[in-house]
């Protein structure tokens, strides 16, 4: 009768022991696909924010009637400015075609055949100068070339968008440090639960003499192996997530070459994440029960 009890005691002890550990794996997962879909959306929203940023362009007006010489020496002059990151040409035509498109009205109409907008290029600063004190000094300079009628730069938009990326990442640095201590919290908290099944075996190894070394390897192992595979089924979650949302936001969500290796980092770091946080939590799990005593154990 004692011989089926013990059995009995050890067939339940097991099954108790996989099911924490199903649960804490589940824990893990759980908690790694939140921040690491905390962390790839501020990635995404940052990206939105940088193409938006060098979306804002400068405009040179040109003076009616300029020679196709001045137009190309200009020409010349902007590729070739440090300043600049891509140019293109605006005729006349084609920006009547770009504001009937906007508005709806053809100003070609209105004034009986006669287009009144000049042509222009339109360059795209690079990042070291989109700055709204550096677009005014690039502005005044342009200004002063005798084939530039006028020059526009929407230094307001930019001075609301390089705010707006500034808030956002003061925000996601101080959620980020939250979420990630509520993480180690969480899955410490889960694996101190699954371990404290095994409390009394812990002690009992300790009875007979073995090293705290021996008494945690198998414990820091199956740590190991629940973060590992955790977070492994959270970068799962997480890529097809994004997959789905692609389908529907497709221009929203393309990454840039530099996002798209960013995004490639946070799934690598996810995993060494989840490795870490699992090995450590099984460390300080089994070495708050190694250092209880029987009576606290109980």
């Amino acid at each position: 009768m004692a011989v089926t009890t013990t059995l009995r005691d050890r067939f339940f002890l097991r099954r108790r022991s996989r099911t924490a550990a199903v649960a804490t794996t589940v824990i893990i997962s759980l908690v790694m696909t939140l921040m690491g879909g905390f962390a790839g959306g501020v990635i995404l929203l940052q990206g939105y924010l940088e193409r938006l940023e060098s979306s804002l362009e400068m405009q040179i007006f040109l003076h009616d009637g300029l020679r196709q010489e001045a137009r190309e020496a200009l020409a010349s002059q902007l590729r070739e400015a440090p300043y600049t990151d891509g140019l293109r040409f605006i005729s006349r035509e084609e920006a009547a075609r770009i504001l009937l498109d906007k508005t709806g009205e053809d100003v070609t109409v209105l004034l009986g055949g006669l287009n009144p907008l000049p042509d222009a290029y339109a360059i795209q600063l690079k990042p070291a100068y989109r700055h709204p004190d550096s677009a005014a000094l690039i502005q005044a300079r342009l200004s002063e070339d005798l084939a530039v009628a006028e020059v526009r730069f929407p230094a307001a938009q930019l001075e609301r968008v390089r705010k707006n990326t500034g808030l956002l990442t003061l925000i996601a640095g101080v959620l980020g440090l939250v979420l990630g201590l509520i993480a180690f919290l969480l899955i410490g908290s889960a694996v101190r639960l699954a371990l404290y099944a095994q409390r009394l075996s812990i002690r009992s190894m300790q009875l007979i003499g073995a090293t705290e070394g021996f008494i945690m390897r198998p414990f820091l192992l199956a740590g190991l192996v629940q973060g590992g595979v955790g977070s492994v089924i959270a970068t799962g979650l997480l890529a097809g997530l994004y997959a789905v949302l692609r389908t529907v936001f497709a221009d929203e969500l393309t990454p840039a070459p530099g996002q798209l290796t960013m995004l490639i980092g946070l799934l690598g770091g996810i995993v060494l994440f989840g490795l870490v946080i699992g090995l450590t939590a099984s460390y300080a799990a089994v070495r708050r029960f190694l250092h209880r005593s029987l009576d606290e154990l109980m």
